[in-house]
């Protein structure tokens, strides 16, 4: 009989602890984090990357961009009582506690506040190139969280438009890319938001008050813009496979993003600190 109540409890133990590596065993994206103070926000901002859990208790974190080869780093990791742990090297144990709201969601929660994850489905899942996207939000007056955060984007595949006519709408800046060495802003910089109408070009400055107003005229690849001082640049224009607009300026490339084609009204939206990557990190 007490053989029989071991093999029981044994049995029971084993099931539980397998549902909870089952839980998490997988991969998931990241697509939201707590709003910080604009002192604790990262000034390179956070991308929406990754993380694999193997069932055999090792861990990886991924790029959006990324695929999972037998090269890519991973920690070993523990999954028990709603409590994960990173064991990463020589490292001190870093534990996160985790809920799953459905078999789809998954929540990080620690002092700093609550990352939430998507499951990505599929054998490949880990491999998938995923649009990379800009989520860090800064703590304002107003109150954003989880429920009420989230931009509506057109998604629209307008590549077949000629350039003046895919360039009309509103924009919001997601990325800078090849900013030179000790051009940072303390900060970071901020998801401006940028309005094309046919002849001009309207920036607001997220971190302050003021607005730009340019006018430009469209060429091919191009657009050539009248600044300040009446001079004329040429800004070359690209998209890439996700539709953001890709503007090459002399200082650094602005990565924009279509929120609505729409151009009377600028959409409120919240405050974040868009990604960041200096010259000559690729």
């Amino acid at each position: 009989m007490k053989q029989l109540q071991f093999l029981f409890y044994f049995f029971v133990i084993l099931t539980v602890t397998l549902y909870s590596q089952d839980a998490i065993t997988g991969t998931w994206e990241l697509i939201y984090v707590d709003p910080q103070t604009m002192s604790d926000t990262d000034p390179r901002g956070i991308t929406n990357f990754k993380i694999h859990f193997t069932n055999r208790g090792k861990v990886f974190n991924l790029m959006p961009d990324e695929k999972l080869t037998e090269n890519s780093h991973s920690a070993d990791y523990t999954y028990e009582d709603k409590k994960l742990t990173i064991l990463d090297g020589d490292n001190e144990p870093y534990i996160i506690y985790v809920t799953f709201p459905d078999s789809l969601k998954m929540m990080f929660n620690s002092e700093s506040g609550t990352r939430i994850f998507r499951r990505l489905l599929g054998e490949n899942a880990a491999s998938q190139i995923i649009e990379p996207k800009s989520l860090q939000l800064v703590r304002t007056d107003k109150t954003v969280n989880h429920d009420n955060y989230e931009i509506k984007y057109d998604t629209t595949d307008y590549s077949s438009l000629p350039l003046f006519k895919r360039l009309t709408g509103t924009w919001e800046t997601i990325e800078y890319r090849e900013v030179p060495q000790g051009e940072m802003p303390p900060y970071g910089f901020f998801n401006d938001i940028w309005v094309f109408t046919e002849k001009t070009i309207m920036v607001q400055n997220r971190a302050g008050s003021d607005t730009v107003q340019i006018s430009y005229l469209p060429g091919k690849e191009e657009i050539f813009v009248t600044a300040g001082n009446q001079s004329l640049d040429a800004w070359k224009v690209s998209f890439n496979k996700w539709g953001h607009m890709v503007i090459d300026i002399s200082g650094g490339k602005v990565l924009l993003k279509l929120i609505t084609k729409e151009t009377a009204s600028i959409p409120e939206i919240p405050l974040k600190v868009v990604l960041l990557k200096m010259k000559g990190e690729g």
